[in-house]
C-alpha cells in the first residue's frame, strides 16, 4: 500500500491492525501528496488515514448471524409445530373440548411465528439495498395485486379499492411489502367474522383540505379495533426501544422502514369505516421529469 501511495495512486483497503486494545478493523486510505508551491511537483510522501470500522463490522456480522440462524430455525420449527398441530386437531375425537382449544391456540401461535420470520426477511431486503433516486413505480397495479391476493386468501373479508389516476411515485417493488403488511394486519387483527378493508390511493393533504401536487397517499382503512397508542407511538415518536416498549410485531416496523427508505412518511388516523386509517405518504414522480 505504501508503494501504491508512493507511485501517486490513491488506494483503499479494509485492514486489521494491532492496537493498544487489541486487533481492530479499519478502512485504510493512502493519499499521496506533492511538494510545496514552486517545487518540482514530485511526490514528497503521503497520508495514511485510518477509519475505525470495528464496531460497524462486528455488528454487521452479528446481525447476519442472528438473521440467518434465527430466521431459518424459527421458520422451520414453526412449520413443524403448525404441521403436527393441524394433524392433532384433525384426529381429536372431541372437536369442541378444551384440548382442541389448546391445540388451536398452539397452531395460531405457530402461524404467527411463520409470519414473523417472513416479515423479518422482508425487512432485511428493504434495508440491505440503497434506493435509487431515479426509480419510480406506479402503485396502482401493485395495490390491485395485493388486494387480489388477500381476497383469495381471506374470502370472508370485504376489500374495496379506490384509486385515482396519480401516476408513479418515487419507490420500487419493495413498496409492496408495506402495502401487503397493512392489508394483512387490517384483516388478521379484526375480530369481525367479515372484516371490511378499503385501500385508497389519492392526493396527499399537507393540511386539512389542502391537496399537494407533489405527494400521494396510499390509505389502508378498516373497521376493526384501533391500533393501541403505544404501538403507534413507538413507531413514530423515535422513543427508546426497550424490552417492554417495542411493539408487538414486525408488521408496522416493516411498513415504517419501507416508507422511510423511499423518503416517505407513515401516519395513523381514524377511518370513517369505524377503525384505522393507516396511510403511506410518498413523493410523486414529477410528470415533467418523465416527459
Amino acid at each position: 500500500m505504501d508503494a501504491n501511495t508512493a507511485s501517486g495512486e490513491i488506494n483503499y483497503k479494509q485492514v486489521t491492525r494491532e492496537t493498544a486494545t487489541g486487533l481492530r478493523e479499519f478502512l485504510y486510505r493512502g493519499i499521496p501528496y506533492a511538494g510545496s508551491e514552486g517545487g518540482t511537483g514530485d511526490l514528497d510522501g503521503g497520508f495514511a488515514v485510518y477509519t475505525d470500522l470495528t464496531e460497524v463490522s462486528r455488528n454487521e456480522r452479528r446481525l447476519e448471524v442472528l438473521n440467518r440462524v434465527l430466521r431459518h430455525n424459527l421458520r422451520n420449527n414453526a412449520n413443524v409445530v403448525a404441521g403436527h398441530t393441524t394433524r392433532l386437531l384433525a384426529e381429536l375425537d372431541d372437536q369442541g373440548g378444551e384440548t382442541t382449544d389448546v391445540a388451536a391456540t398452539i397452531e395460531r401461535a405457530a402461524h404467527e411465528l411463520e409470519r414473523l420470520a417472513e416479515e423479518a426477511s422482508h425487512i432485511r431486503r428493504v434495508l440491505e439495498h440503497p434506493t435509487d433516486e431515479a426509480t419510480d413505480i406506479d402503485p396502482e397495479p401493485m395495490v390491485r395485486a395485493v388486494v387480489d391476493d388477500h381476497r383469495e386468501q381471506s374470502p370472508s373479508a370485504a376489500i374495496e379499492v379506490d384509486i385515482a389516476d396519480n401516476g408513479p411515485v418515487m419507490a420500487d417493488s419493495r413498496l409492496r411489502y408495506a402495502i401487503d403488511s397493512l392489508v394483512d394486519n387490517a384483516i388478521e387483527h379484526n375480530p369481525r367474522p367479515e372484516p371490511r378493508v378499503r385501500v385508497r390511493v389519492d392526493d396527499a393533504e399537507d393540511a386539512p383540505g389542502a391537496a399537494s401536487d407533489e405527494w400521494i397517499a396510499i390509505h389502508v382503512e378498516d373497521d376493526g379495533p384501533r391500533i393501541p397508542a403505544d404501538e403507534r407511538d413507538v413507531i413514530l415518536d423515535g422513543s427508546e426501544i426497550t424490552s417492554t416498549h417495542h411493539g408487538s410485531g414486525l408488521g408496522l416496523w416493516l411498513t415504517e422502514l419501507t416508507v422511510e427508505t423511499f423518503g416517505g412518511e407513515l401516519s395513523f388516523a381514524a377511518s370513517d369505516l369505524g377503525g384505522n386509517d393507516v396511510s403511506l405518504r410518498l413523493r410523486r414522480r414529477d410528470r415533467r421529469e418523465r416527459s
